[in-house]
This record gives C-alpha cells, structure tokens and sequence, in this order.
C-alpha cells in the first residue's frame, strides 16, 4: 500500500491548512510521538514534560524567524488546520533537535551523473532507516504554491521540509553524522536542518545552494546529497550538477565528483578531511563504512547502464548482512530497519517511492 499522497497549493498558509485539514490525524499522531520520543529516562510528570518540550521548541523560533519566516505563516495555518496550537505545529519542524529522537536512524544516500544513466538524466536518492513504528507517520506531499517552484516530498505529516525534488531541478536526501563540532553559538544555536531543507527548494543551481548553506547557521551536523540545475522545466541557464554538503555549526564542507567516477555516495559517517576524524568515525554507526563500500563498488560496475530499476535493485541490496543497504528487523544497530526507498528523477520531475523494505517491491512513482 502507498503513502498516503497530500496535494497542498496557494499561499503558505493556505498551503498549511490544506496539509493539517487533509492529514489531521495522522500529524496529531506524529506531534505526540514526537512528544513521547522526547521523555527522558528519569520519570517526570506528563504534563511537565510535554510543556518542557514544548517550550524547548520555542527557544528555536528567533531563528526561523531571521531565516525562515515564510515557513511560520505555513505552521500557522497547519496548526488551524490539524486543531493543534502553534506550538505543537513548530515541533515536527524541529524533530531532530528533540533529543534523543533521532538517535537511531541510518540511510545510505548516492547520486549519479546523466552520463553513466541510460536515460541520460540524473539519479539521485537513498534508504531510510529508523524504527519500523515510524512508517506510519509518512506521507507524499505534493507542493503547488502560489509563489515559486512545485515540489514533490516524502516527509512526516505536519513536517514541512524533508527529502525531494523540486520542477527547478533541486533535490535533496540525507544522512545523519555523528561527531560533528558543537555549536559556536550556544543552544539552540542556529536553524534546525527541515527549515533549510524546505529552502533548498526555492535554489535553481549549486551556486544558489551553496550560498544558502553559507548564509543558514545550522544548529547541529548533517549531510546533504543533491542535485541542483536543469530540472523538469528544462531551464538552460541552469547547468545540472550532482555534490554533496557535510553541514555543520562550524560552517559547511563540499564533496564533490573529483574523481570523475559519476556518481556520489555517503553513509552515516563524515567524509570531508574538514570534518573526518578518528574521534568521528568511533561516533559514526559501524555498519556505515560497509554500506558505503557497498554501495560505491554497485556503482561502479554498472557505470553506463545506471536506470531507475537498476538502483531499486541496488537499494533492495542484502550484500554484507547484517551491515546491509536494505536493513530488515533484528540486522545491525537496534531496532532501525529500513521504512522507505526513494529515487528522483530531477531532469524528468519524478520521484519514486517504496513504502517499507525496498525489497518489497511496494514501489510509486509521482511527477512534479
């Protein structure tokens, strides 16, 4: 069975109020997981807790409001339109930052250059790895604004930037990287990464895309695997590109095809010599450095002959288990297992999805 599809457009917070109205139940449900994932382990009243929370949400809202104020007339109409206060909508747009939520998720993301495709388009996406319970609180939004460019996007509902493409040609996927340096800034100390990831979107080429990166403070490390240029409207001017961002608190790192093998990897540990360390690669999730291998030695075998089913094979990849690409219950670290496959398609405006283990063969398709 798909994700559920919601089709949102007009102004932002029109948009948002469509989002809350047509997938009410399911982001009260992922407001209050994220609430729940939250509890520390020393017991604590519920009501304390869920206003602590709360209020810790709240500390982040100077800095969407300096570089992402947009995005707030859009929580504010998702908050009317789920029934939730303002601030229960602002927290899905900082789940990451809510410890310790994210403490078990891993992906493997890679893009590869139109020439070693065989429909001469870029290809570009990953595995999606975390709890099995997390399946539910996913959907496809389809972005239609009044402003700007349509997108497509696999995100949690009420989570208003995550992985995607957009009609200009920008798509986005990600890693989570352990290890990275603190903050300069204190806490929060900068933006959370969905914001900057829904901003990405509003980028036509690398150059546009890296300035945003160097002008967005972000509060934590995260990777960025991504395409930028060309895109499904067939824009000239705009020179498709695929690079990779490692962006930190101290600023961002650039990764890109050096080598000319055409293609890009990255698993769940820091690449960059401006960040790589002994100290990161002990914080890294050991089956990180197999998977990229893995993943790496699959692309170069097929170099020339790379096409959608070709990379759905690639992430239904069982090689190396328990270290695998598709991770299944009870292989590698804790509990995660891999919830969903995703493949863009930035020069044709499509995005394909796999609800679950991409071995499952639960594989949509959607177009911009």
């Amino acid at each position: 069975m798909p994700f559920p599809v919601v089709q949102v457009g007009g102004t932002p917070y029109e948009m948002g109020l469509q989002h809350g109205r047509q997938a009410r139940e399911q982001v009260r449900a992922f407001v209050e997981h994220v609430i729940r994932a939250a509890r520390p382990s020393v017991e604590c009243p519920a009501d304390t807790h869920r206003e602590r929370v709360l209020g810790g949400a709240a500390q982040f809202l100077p800095w969407f409001e300096a570089h992402a104020p947009v995005l707030l007339d859009e929580v504010r109409g998702l908050a009317e339109g789920a029934g939730l206060s303002f601030a229960e909508a602002l927290l899905p747009q900082i789940r990451g930052e809510i410890a310790p939520l994210v403490r078990n998720e891993g992906c493997t993301t890679f893009a590869v250059a139109a020439e070693q495709t065989t429909t001469g388009g870029r290809l570009i996406g990953q595995t999606s790895d975390m709890e099995r319970a997390m399946e539910d609180y996913f959907l496809v939004l389809h972005v239609l604004p009044s402003q700007g460019p349509r997108l497509l996007m696999w995100t949690f509902a009420g989570q208003l930037g995550y992985h995607g493409v957009s009609e200009w040609g920008v798509a986005h996927f990600a890693n989570s990287v352990s290890g990275g340096p603190a903050s300069p800034r204190g806490i929060p100390g900068g933006v959370p990464h969905y914001p900057l990831k829904r901003r990405l979107y509003e980028c036509r080429t690398q150059a546009d895309v890296l300035a945003l990166f160097h002008q967005i403070p972000v509060c934590s490390s995260g990777n960025y695997m991504l395409s930028a240029g060309g895109g499904c409207t067939g824009d000239a001017a705009s020179v498709p590109a695929i690079f990779d961002v490692e962006a930190t608190p101290a600023g961002p790192a650039l990764l890109e095809d050096s080598a000319g093998e055409g293609f890009l990897v990255h698993t769940n540990h820091f690449l960059s010599p401006c960040f790589r360390t002994a100290e990161t690669d002990r914080a890294a999730l050991p089956d990180s450095f197999p998977r990229l291998d893995r993943m790496t030695s699959l692309l170069q075998e097929a170099r020339g002959k790379i096409g959608v089913d070709r990379m759905r094979t690639f992430l239904a990849d069982h090689a190396n288990h328990p270290c695998s690409i598709c991770r299944h219950e009870g292989d590698g670290e804790g509990r995660m297992v891999t919830v969903g496959g995703l493949i863009a398609e930035p020069d044709a405006g499509r995005l394909h999805v796999s609800r679950g283990n991409p071995c499952r063969g639960d594989w949509s398709t959607y177009s911009v």
